[in-house]
C-alpha cells in the first residue's frame, strides 16, 4: 500500500514530498528523516547527523545556495535495517558555503529530507 503527500502539476504528476510505501507483510521504503536539533558546523569540519530511513546505500548531503545544490563530503552513512535508525557524517564544503543558514538535503534513492542548517565561523 502506498500513502502520497504531494502536489499534482498541470500534466497531473504527482510531484512528492514525501513517500511511504509498505508491502503487506513486508518493509517500509521512506525518504529520509533528519532528526538532529538545530544542526550545524563550521566549514571544512566534519558533522554527524541522526536520523531515519537514511538508507543503505550512502546517499548525498546538499546545500542550497543561491539557487545551486554545493556538496557535503560524507565520510560515515549507516542505517540499522530493521529499525531505520540512521546515522551520517560528512565535511561541511568550503566552495560557495559560507556564514549562514542554509537548507541542508539529505538525498537518497527514494528521496530527500531537509533541515535548516547554520554553518559557524
Amino acid at each position: 500500500m502506498a500513502t502520497e503527500r504531494g502536489n499534482r502539476n498541470e500534466e497531473g504528476i504527482i510531484l512528492f514530498h514525501s513517500f511511504h510505501l509498505k508491502e503487506p507483510g513486508g518493509f517500509a521504503v521512506r525518504v529520509p528523516e533528519i532528526t538532529t536539533k538545530n544542526p550545524g558546523g563550521a566549514v571544512k569540519k566534519e558533522v554527524t547527523l541522526d536520523g531515519k530511513f537514511f538508507g543503505t546505500a550512502k546517499g548525498k548531503v546538499l546545500f542550497e545556495v543561491g539557487g545551486k545544490l554545493v556538496s557535503g563530503k560524507v565520510t560515515y552513512w549507516y542505517m540499522e535495517p530493521a529499525s531505520g535508525a540512521s546515522t551520517l557524517r560528512f565535511v561541511v564544503p568550503g566552495k560557495n558555503v559560507s556564514r549562514g543558514t542554509y537548507t541542508l538535503r539529505v538525498t537518497n534513492k527514494v528521496g530527500t529530507g531537509t533541515v535548516s542548517f547554520t554553518v559557524t565561523p
